[in-house]
């Protein structure tokens, strides 16, 4: 029986189910080549609301195999979050400050920086046990729990602060990594989350996001909720705006135990009434996309995908959209010569928007660089190209509300 990663309750119900799908960090070499391939089921459980994927991908699967696959997080607040950690009660340069993974390091330095000297941050192979290079945060999580009596047991002073931002929508064992950081913090001490918050991807029927490797999807209010269920008090929180998604920012400090997770029942069917609203608006987004990129390309001309990465991979292989689309564009010379996984699309460089006369380039990349790029490519748009992103927070976003004629 699966049971929900949060609260235990059986009661998970099906927003969203594909077979198929591939791996987005599984580039191919060639268009034949072999791939492994999953069902991508998200769930919403109806006694706490999260969002969440059913039967994930095993861990070591989801490990890269080409070692420059980088991810980056944003990190515009992280100097005011800085200036809060440093200003909490208790906290001085005297304090230990730890970090969970790289992803933590430039909160680190901005706390070095103010004076904190006591600072450390899980090294993946010699604290974890990993003897392979080219980790992420997918392994990270998975040895954590395992490993608290074995390679993290050196860390023999608990940290004032403990760092973990972007790995809790990561977690295979949700319950298990949180026991995890709440035995590397000092009781009294204070732990910092960061996680994407999704309530803006259920509201507007955003699947691109559904990422085989986020397998929790936080609203505020389960975001919120976790810390309590672990103890912690919440002493500072803050939704932070982005473009592409909004940031949910939380410091708590440990003062209690674990508990089982709380939710009003208010707020419990929000939660659920958003999430099932997600999942009823799948079909209709999928066929908007397969109706329009048809009728595109069979008045108009070529449509490629701006960007070849993780966000693109979903929207085409999620909505079945592979025989609509020419190319995928990606100038990141490593991924040169290499096909997408799923719909083994050609990766190619922007000059091949002009040169294979394409009409539509889809944006799947972060709105905030959008117009670096947009201005970039301007003999595109001088010979008739257009550009229009598939996010729904972008300013030329393309979607049931707003077309390209």
């Amino acid at each position: 029986m699966t049971l929900c990663c949060l609260c235990n309750s059986p009661r998970l119900e099906t927003l969203v189910k594909v077979d198929g799908q591939p791996l987005g960090n599984r580039f191919l070499q060639a268009a034949d080549a072999d791939e492994y391939t999953h069902v991508k089921h998200a769930a919403v459980c109806l006694d706490c609301g999260l969002v969440q994927l059913v039967d994930p991908i095993p861990a070591e699967e989801m490990m890269p195999v080409f070692d420059w696959i980088t991810y980056n997080e944003p990190e515009p607040h992280l100097d005011r979050t800085a200036e809060v950690l440093f200003g909490l009660p208790g906290i001085g340069p005297e304090s230990v400050v730890g970090g969970v993974s790289f992803k933590d390091d430039s909160t680190i330095a901005r706390l070095e920086r103010m004076g904190v000297e006591n600072t450390w941050r899980i090294d993946p192979e010699a604290h974890l046990g990993v003897d392979r290079p080219g980790v992420g945060v997918e392994t990270v999580q998975a040895r954590l729990p395992e490993c608290l009596d074995t390679g993290l047991a050196r860390f023999r002073q608990r940290a004032d602060i403990l760092i973990s931002r972007h790995i809790m929508e990561h977690l295979h064992d949700l319950r298990g990594y949180m026991r995890g950081l709440r035995a590397m913090v000092r009781p009294g001490g204070y732990l910092f989350l960061e996680a994407p918050c999704c309530d803006d991807q259920f509201r507007l029927k955003d699947f691109a996001p559904l990422w085989e490797e986020h397998l929790q999807y936080y609203t505020p209010a389960i975001f919120k909720g976790v810390f309590a269920a672990f103890g912690f008090e919440l002493v500072h929180y803050e939704r932070v705006s982005y473009p592409l998604e909004d940031s949910l920012v939380g410091v708590g400090r440990l003062v209690g135990e674990e508990q089982p997770f709380v939710i009003d029942a208010d707020e419990l069917a929000v939660e659920i009434e958003r999430a099932r609203g997600y999942g009823r608006g799948f079909d209709e987004m999928r066929a908007w996309w397969r109706e329009y990129l048809a009728a595109f390309t069979k008045e108009q001309g070529k449509v490629a995908v701006f960007g070849a990465g993780h966000l693109g991979c979903t929207f085409v292989n999620l909505l079945g959209l592979k025989e609509h689309i020419s190319f995928f564009v990606d100038d990141n010379p490593d991924k040169a010569g290499l096909f997408m996984p799923g719909s083994r699309l050609p990766i190619l460089k922007s000059a091949a928007l002009i040169e294979e006369d394409v009409k539509l380039a889809l944006m799947c990349f972060n709105p905030a660089v959008e117009p670096k790029v947009i201005a970039n490519n301007q003999p595109f748009l001088d010979r008739g190209g257009r550009f229009a992103s598939i996010f729904p927070k972008s300013a030329i976003a393309l979607g049931p509300e707003r077309s390209v004629s």
